[in-house]
């Protein structure tokens, strides 16, 4: 379904890319996606944000777009629970279509620090915090399946998996990093764990404890894609339970602000495991 979408009109609308040969040519459409108001600075720059650093932060910014079965593209901060939006699975290049079940973190007027990717072949970029897992594989590594890393580790000549016009996922090398100072931080959940924002497919999970000092190992758990999903499981059922995944769009349209509550309780645990390993 997702597919047949894409083939009809979703890929133009999404800036996605088509194969011509063993070419990539990217569409006209959605270019040029504006941060206004961004004060730009290199990858590694200096200086504290509001908002940067805070446990459970990685985000997306409120300037972000998804792709919502029946609405099109829309901002991320537009997004109702209920909503079909984009995901993919890294793994296989599939593209469909999965309910978006809330917010695992949630601040709209705070100002934070993103990392802008942008990718060779398109003007379209993609705003996300440097704790967030983006699907991507290591510069140089010819065939190599892409793997959720930190946003933060991320370097030039990386390569992400961009939305093609025809439904498939397409792998396309990260040209530059910069830094911008944008409105909002928006963590969505959909059932599948991730989700399509800017185009590229990405993760709803982040690293929980990017400065926290929690014990190594447990930190690679919380840090690890397949470990934190299975964590939501529960959270993730009790929506579908409750008729909040059903894909109506009729979820409520203004949330409460902040880290979800079931988040929050999962984040006590690795800081009551360290409290007792150092007593």
């Amino acid at each position: 379904e997702a597919v047949d979408w894409l083939a009809a009109k979703g890929g133009l609308a999404l800036g996605g890319f088509r194969r011509h040969g063993t070419t990539l040519l990217q569409s006209s459409f959605n270019e040029g996606h504006d941060a206004k108001g961004a004060h730009e600075g290199g990858h590694g720059a200096e200086g504290h944000e509001e908002g940067e650093g805070k446990g459970g932060g990685g985000c997306f910014s409120g300037a972000s777009s998804v792709y919502a079965k029946g609405r099109g593209p829309i901002k991320i901060k537009d997004l109702r629970v209920g909503d079909q939006i984009l995901a993919g699975e890294a793994s296989t290049g599939a593209l469909f279509f999965s309910p978006f079940i809330a917010h695992l973190h949630l601040e709209v007027a705070t100002h934070a620090k993103f990392l802008v990717v942008k990718a060779e072949g398109t003007q379209s970029v993609l705003h996300v915090s440097q704790e967030h897992l983006v699907f991507a594989a290591r510069a140089g590594a010819t065939g190599a399946s892409m793997e959720p890393l930190l946003a933060r580790d991320l370097r030039a000549g990386d390569q992400l998996n961009r939305v093609g016009c025809d439904g498939e996922l397409y792998q396309v090398e990260i040209a530059s990093i910069t830094t911008a100072s944008l409105e909002g931080l928006y963590a969505p959940l959909t059932q599948s764990g991730t989700v399509v924002v800017d185009g590229f497919l990405c993760s709803c999970y982040a690293d929980a404890f990017p400065t926290a000092g929690v014990l190594p190992w447990l930190q690679r758990l919380t840090s690890s894609h397949a470990v934190v999903h299975g964590a939501l499981l529960p959270l993730r059922l009790s929506r579908s339970l409750l008729g909040l995944s059903d894909g109506s769009g009729q979820g409520e349209a203004n949330p409460p602000e902040g880290i979800h509550p079931y988040c929050r309780a999962l984040m006590a645990i690795p800081l009551a495991a360290r409290a007792v390993a150092t007593a």
